[in-house]
């Protein structure tokens, strides 16, 4: 937990463990902005690790969303989703 600490200072924010084992609250981070590599590949590390990650309270576009969820790897529409002209191809 000591590296996680660390990671969250030098970066800004705070993590918010929902349970012991699975979902974490990221508080004080703005996934619309350019994220360093440093940051995304500490949020893919602990996506890992608890499987589930919230960004409450983002004002974003989807867009921005898309942006920040390519950053992870190849997304997927899902089957049942209305797709537009801004969804990801």
């Amino acid at each position: 937990m000591n590296a996680l600490l660390h990671h969250e200072e030098k970066h800004g924010f705070a993590l918010h463990h929902l349970s012991p084992v699975i979902g974490t609250e990221v508080h004080g981070i703005d996934i619309g902005a350019d994220l360093g590599e440093e940051v995304i590949t500490f949020l893919s590390n602990l996506l890992v690790q608890r499987k589930v990650l919230f960004f409450r309270k983002q004002n974003i576009t989807m867009d921005q969303h898309i942006t920040f969820a390519r950053r992870f790897g190849e997304l997927e529409v899902h089957p049942l989703q209305l797709i537009t002209t801004t969804a990801p191809r």
